[in-house]
């Protein structure tokens, strides 16, 4: 888009009350509230009906979890739904020529991944509960169906993803440092990755204290394309970007907002220099490390800044002990997973699908690892499975061949795709999700990487550049 074409965003207060009422409704899911159920799917079924685009954004952010309730929650996964969903779509129905060759390269990826998952000696049964998450770039199909036969308007649909992100950056202000808990985010992990199950009954809060808790960024995964939204069609109030500022805050995530900052930055690129901003953002940078570092690190910015000075020392001093402190323990995740990666010479075609939370046939994977805090039995002697660096768990379960059958695929669908007016939000989306990935989140490999499904449906609905733009979507 033209800088000509940007806009100042606005909402009504009628937009505000539906989006607010329903990610209420998920979040009395989340604090086991039973009505939450009645009003979630009741505004569901309105915007159905009423607003598709809306109700796409709702779909995604459903399927998605969000923070906002617990798989338990209910007797399926959503993502599930949108899995099977895609498929059928992409089966029973006839789109376009480019439709067809993102299908196809998605099944020969997922052909490729279920040939190096058959190299592992545990039973398919068991790996295709993880190795599911590999195949949700197939969801792209269901918005392409819900617009089918409707007309499609992007503008709206781009105002609702943008609404959306910025009630997620309220919602997590409110709990972050005012409520102090887990309430309008109930079920995000915080730091250490465990929720504290709160209820409505009993809620987990300290309002109006100074406890401001570290929420993971499960409820911020939208702006993985809000973030590319607002930067090529909306100019914000400062009082929004102040929600924002706060909301990430709230996050404290580096990985994850780092990002997100790539996904603006990608945005923006087309329509200003960026190395205008490069000094000042420099500046600001190390102005931010040195407060950070004064202050006790309450932003994360030091310790992130200061892990990577450290971990150059061990490096050359050859402590893996001390190598293995990297990436706040992520390392101590890895290194033994990968030395028995080498061991058992399955560096190229990995473990296969080992889950975390089944007894593996293979036995003899069984280690103990000497480089976590905690000796404990119940913390050492583990499967080479979860690492939290998506990247590393790639390799670890399909090889390095897998790494770059992944990483092949998902830039194939942008050669497939680049001469769409949104191509540019797809690559964003995907290099954002790398990012994102080197800290254990969204990568390709869980459900929340659904959302770049969602950026190649938006790719494809937005027509391409030789096309006339007529607000619908020829399949």
């Amino acid at each position: 888009m033209s800088p000509a074409s940007r806009i100042e965003f606005q909402s009504t207060s009628t937009q505000w009350g539906w989006s607010i009422a329903w990610l209420i409704s998920l979040a009395m899911i989340g604090l086991k509230f039973l009505p939450g159920y009645p009003i979630a799917f009741f505004i569901l079924a309105d915007r159905f009906f009423r607003c598709r685009e809306e109700f796409t954004v709702q779909l995604f952010i459903l399927a998605t979890v969000s923070g906002m309730y617990t798989e338990a929650a209910f007797p399926f996964k959503w993502c599930d739904i949108m899995l099977i969903g895609g498929v059928l779509a992409a089966a029973a129905f006839r789109f376009s020529r480019d439709v067809t060759r993102l299908l196809l390269a998605t099944g020969i990826f997922i052909i490729a991944v279920l040939l190096l998952a058959m190299t592992s000696d545990e039973p398919m049964t068991v790996q295709i509960r993880l190795m599911r998450y590999y195949f949700l770039i197939a969801a792209f199909t269901i918005p392409l169906l819900l617009f089918r036969c409707r007309r499609f308007d992007i503008k709206r649909l781009f105002h609702y993803i943008v609404l959306y992100s910025l009630a997620m950056s309220i919602f997590y202000f409110i709990d972050g440092f005012i409520l102090c808990g887990d309430v309008l985010v109930p079920c995000t992990p915080t730091a250490g990755g465990t929720p504290h199950n709160s209820m409505w009954n009993d809620l987990y809060w300290a309002p109006f204290t100074t406890y401001f808790p570290r929420k993971w960024p499960a409820g911020l995964f939208i702006w993985i394309i809000g973030a590319w939204v607002i930067a090529t069609r909306y100019r914000l109030q400062a009082k929004w970007w102040i929600i924002i500022l706060l909301g990430a805050i709230a996050c404290r995530t580096m990985t994850f907002l780092a990002g997100v900052i790539i996904v603006y930055l990608i945005g923006i690129a087309p329509r200003v220099r960026l190395r205008r901003y490069i000094i000042p953002g420099v500046l600001s940078l190390v102005a931010i490390y040195y407060i950070d570092s004064a202050t006790g690190s309450f932003l994360r910015v030091a310790s992130t800044v200061d892990q990577f000075v450290d971990v150059r020392k061990a490096i050359d001093r050859n402590d893996l002990v001390e190598v293995a402190e990297f990436g706040s323990g992520r390392m101590a995740q890895a290194i033994p997973k990968f030395l028995m990666l080498i061991e058992q010479g399955r560096v190229l075609s990995g473990f296969g699908f080992l889950h975390p939370s089944q007894s593996a046939i293979n036995t003899n994977l069984l280690y103990e690892n000497e480089y976590y805090h905690d000796r404990s039995a119940d913390n050492t002697l583990e499967m080479p499975t979860v690492v939290e660096i998506t990247q590393l768990q790639t390799i670890l379960q399909i090889g390095v061949i897998g790494l770059l059958v992944q990483t092949s695929f998902f830039i194939s669908l942008y050669l497939i795709v680049r001469h769409y007016r949104m191509s540019r939000l797809y690559l964003a989306a995907i290099t954002g999700v790398s990012v994102t990935g080197l800290g254990g989140f969204i990568g390709f490999i869980f459900p929340a990487s659904i959302w770049v499904a969602l950026a190649l449906a938006i790719t494809l609905l937005g027509g391409k550049e030789t096309e006339s733009h007529t607000g619908t979507f020829a399949s």
